[in-house]
């Protein structure tokens, strides 16, 4: 079984909520 979880690091909070329904991939590429 394949976890998933979103590892973020910085100094800024973040405000917002993240759906990952379907862009599992797209999620970590705009996060880059």
């Amino acid at each position: 079984m394949k976890s998933e979880y979103l590892r973020i690091t910085g100094g800024t909070p973040l405000e917002g909520t993240v759906r990952a329904a379907g862009a599992k991939n797209a999620i970590t590429k705009l996060l880059v």
